[in-house]
């Protein structure tokens, strides 16, 4: 029996400055796929995820450690996961070293590094994920009343194993069910039923509360990207643990801008090199981590 597949999205870091001989993970989140809005020869799908997660150094008022100040984008590379729903690792997929960041929100897009491959490694399971259609529509979603709109919104939640030395810790797929609060000039605020978590954060935001992500054949709309979670300590305690998207219609114009290549990529990786020649085989071991 098929066992459908999502996705998380991890960045990874080495700062041979510091001592540093290997990889390690930096940071997780939740990520989905959409095709290309114009054919491309290089690639037809993009990834989405949050910049957060993509280049955490940009987000020093959300990252405040110190040790973090020492790595820049030449220090990091970023992968993609396909999950079974238990959590359990498939297999690690490398992206492209050029991360797309949005000028404005909490919005990053990446491509893998062999399209093709990674198609035809999964061709029974991950090939449905891209042929299901995940329609990133035009126009911003909020014009109803605060408590209607019901959307569902689709990541992971971090689960450890156990306490240990090693982050062994499990992404576990999870789905939340959110209504309407209202807006403000700039970003959509939704109450969910439960409190969503930040491994949830990059995942899509969803028209239907029947989303199947992966079944062959469904054609679903995508109404954003969770950005994140208002803090449960913020000053206004209306919105406390709303919930926070980037709506289609601004990822949709970021997409268009990438693929006119009006956007410059950060360009990461430049550590790799440096880590492949003085690299201890027995430590990079990635499915520790995943």
């Amino acid at each position: 029996m098929k066992r459908n597949l999502a996705f998380s999205f991890s960045s990874w870091f080495c700062v041979p400055e510091l001592g540093m001989k290997d990889f390690e993970i930096l940071c997780r989140a939740s990520c989905f796929i959409v095709p290309t809005i114009t054919p491309k020869q290089n690639y037809k799908y993009h990834l989405l995820t949050v910049s957060h997660a993509a280049a955490p150094f940009r987000w020093p008022k959300l990252y405040p450690d110190e040790w973090l100040q020492s790595v820049s984008e030449k220090n990091i590379i970023c992968t993609m996961e396909p999950r079974h729903a238990d959590g359990l690792f498939v297999a690690q997929r490398h992206l492209l070293p050029h991360v797309y960041l949005h000028p404005t929100r909490d919005l990053a897009v990446l491509h893998f590094e062999d399209e093709e491959k990674t198609l035809s490694m999964f061709r029974n399971q991950l090939k449905h994920a891209f042929e299901t259609r995940l329609d990133l529509v035009d126009e911003n979603i909020v014009k109803g009343e605060p408590g209607g709109s019901e959307l569902t919104f689709h990541g992971h939640n971090v689960e450890a194993k156990a306490i240990t030395d090693v982050d062994d810790r499990l992404m576990i797929p999870r789905v939340e069910s959110g209504v309407l609060m209202g807006r403000t000039a700039n970003q959509v605020l939704y109450r969910t039923k439960n409190v969503l978590v930040d491994g949830m954060c990059g995942g899509p935001v969803c028209e239907d509360f029947d989303y199947a992500p992966f079944a062959n054949g469904r054609k679903k709309i995508v109404r954003g990207l969770l950005e994140g979670i208002v803090p449960a300590n913020h000053p206004s305690p209306d919105i406390r643990n709303a919930a926070v998207f980037v709506e289609s219609g601004e990822i949709r114009d970021f997409l268009r801008q990438i693929e006119a290549e009006a956007v410059e990529p950060l360009r990461i990786g430049d550590v790799t090199s440096h880590v492949a020649a003085d690299q201890d085989p027995e430590k990079l071991d990635f499915t520790k981590y995943l």
